[in-house]
């Protein structure tokens, strides 16, 4: 099995968010992670190395929504001889994001150019960052395939990977996805991921600020423990259709 973790912020000092995890404690858990015989690669690399050698230690490691503060995360990456997948919505690349002090604007393109890219994958995390599996096939389209055009324009990146905006995809979404050209995508899912499954639903580990040396290292060897994990995977499918109703009544896309 292959751990894929999700980080999404990755601020300098604490902040009380889920979501952010500061890089003092990113720092901690990659020491954890390396001094236990696991390497840190970005998805594509890893789902590679997994394949060719299933029972080694590999993670993959991806950041969502190219946050301003992923800049921090490259010399992290170095110090750990570590490789990661940075996904980007590229309609808000280098906008003020204003939703908390930890993530306050995206990356700009300047930014994302000047990123080494033999540390970091560029991914594509749609265009507009909205749930692609209750819209309409030609906006699927266009989502997946406008924001990969977007990163080969101006980063000059030809984008491997996709990750689905808030996890959702069905098998059409996938389809598309795959279409575009790209060859691997991932959802959240958490749980680990089967390297030789599904390359277009690949589930992640959402990391947090509350995973200490201990956790971190149980979370890629068991995944993600409890009932929640299993009961958002039976959710899933009857969710969809409620928000595909809603969708289709109000124009409003649930998340």
């Amino acid at each position: 099995m292959l751990p894929v973790l999700m980080y999404h912020s990755v601020p300098a000092s604490r902040h009380g968010d889920q979501m952010a995890v500061p890089r003092p404690r990113v720092h901690k858990q990659w020491r954890a992670l390396t001094s236990e015989g696991w390497i840190l690669r970005g998805l594509t690399e890893a789902l590679d190395l997994a394949r060719s050698n299933p029972g080694g230690r590999t993670i993959g490691l991806t950041f969502d929504d190219g946050y301003a503060d992923f800049l921090g995360v490259v010399e992290l990456l170095s110090t750990h001889n570590a490789r990661a997948t940075l996904y980007l919505p590229t309609s808000q690349t280098g906008k003020a994001r204003h939703l908390t002090r930890a993530r306050e604007r995206s990356l700009s393109w300047a930014e994302i150019a000047s990123v080494p890219r033999f540390l970091v994958e560029i991914g594509s995390h749609a265009h507009i960052h909205r749930p692609l599996d209750v819209i309409s096939r030609q906006e699927v389209d266009h989502e997946v395939r406008h924001s990969r055009w977007m990163l080969a324009k101006r980063v000059g990146a030809d984008a491997a990977s996709f990750c689905y905006p808030n996890g959702y995809a069905s098998r059409s979404v996938r389809a598309a996805v795959s279409a575009a050209g790209y060859t691997n995508a991932c959802v959240v899912g958490r749980r680990l991921a089967d390297p030789a499954g599904d390359s277009y639903a690949v589930p992640r580990l959402q990391v947090t600020p509350g995973h200490d040396e201990m956790r971190i290292v149980r979370l890629v060897v068991s995944g993600e423990t409890g009932l929640g994990p299993q009961f958002k995977r039976l959710a899933h499918p009857p969710l969809r259709t409620v928000r595909q109703g809603v969708y289709k009544v109000t124009g409003h896309i649930l998340t």
